[in-house]
């Protein structure tokens, strides 16, 4: 099973009042990440949350996503998705039962019950266990259960109430703040969550093959290499030009008991983002020669 895990994409972002959409940030990246999708014919693409920058978000933002989830499923692939603190869960949900006859998976609302998507290889059946972002008060509400007061135990008991088959291979995509051992990695400028609020123990997903993780922008495992941070597709934020090359993660699965395979596949963005430092003139010396470079 080969899936491309992707996370934090807010489609509609400015920058320091630079739109993203308009100036051809975000398209591109879509239409490199479809590209490469035709190229690699994944089994299916899952997007752990921050589909959008706000809950409303623009008519051109919307038909980004559109645009990006139509080309997929007219591919094949399957699109998995879950709301995350930026999204609006209900305005994702719409139409949600006539879009997963087209291969098309979000889930945008919690429930006591996740949404399950099953596909299926050479090895047996692969599930997909779709959790939107969660609330403590909320998970309380939904399971009827008043004595949840922290995120990880709302997410340990909501897991824990699905009934999961481990003897067969699973996959969690998850919008939450994970940690190990109560130990964050260093966050981007543009995630605002105080640190340590909201966390959840990666050992909370124990027993699932692959954690497909957003909300941090960074990529990176947390405790074990199977729980893991795709990161944002682009910076968006000046902090975020201290990561590693960003890119999609594509996760191949093998029979139960195996380690996944987890590759890096690097999309160059259309405009870099890079720290500079000098005086004005200097700047503007630099300016001119990376137009002369063929920089910009």
């Amino acid at each position: 099973m080969k899936f491309f895990h992707l996370a934090d994409l807010h489609f509609g972002k400015s920058i320091h009042g630079v739109p993203l959409l308009e100036n051809g940030d975000q398209p591109v990246w879509v239409e490199r990440f479809l590209a490469l999708a035709e190229e690699t014919r994944p089994d299916a693409v899952v997007i752990a949350g921050d589909i959008y920058d706000r809950s409303a978000p623009s008519g051109d933002a919307v038909a980004l996503f559109d645009h990006m989830a139509t080309a997929l499923t007219e591919m094949g692939v399957t699109v998995m998705a879950v709301a995350g603190n930026h999204d609006s869960g209900q305005r994702l949900s719409f139409g949600g039962s006539l879009l997963a006859k087209q291969k098309l998976h979000i889930a945008g609302v919690l429930s006591p019950r996740l949404p399950c998507v099953t596909l299926s290889d050479g090895h047996g059946p692969v599930n997909f266990w779709l959790m939107p972002y969660i609330f403590p008060a909320l998970a309380a509400q939904k399971l009827g259960d008043d004595s949840i007061r922290d995120y990880d135990t709302a997410v340990r008991r909501l897991l824990a109430s699905q009934g999961i088959d481990f003897t067969q291979r699973n996959v969690l995509v998850a919008h939450q703040n994970v940690a190990a051992n109560g130990i964050e990695t260093s966050r981007g400028g543009s995630e605002s969550m105080v640190g340590g609020i909201g966390q959840v123990d990666y050992s909370a997903f124990d027993g699932f093959d692959y954690a497909a993780l957003g909300h941090i922008h960074a990529a990176y495992f947390v405790g074990r290499t199977e729980v893991r941070y795709a990161g944002s597709p682009l910076c968006y934020h000046f902090d975020e030009t201290k990561q590693p090359a960003k890119g999609p993660l594509l996760v191949e699965l093998g029979a139960k008991g195996t380690a996944p395979t987890i590759t890096r596949r690097d999309i160059p963005p259309l405009h870099p983002m890079r720290r500079i430092r000098g005086s004005f003139e200097e700047l503007q010396q630099a300016e001119l020669q990376n137009a002369v470079q063929g920089e910009y």
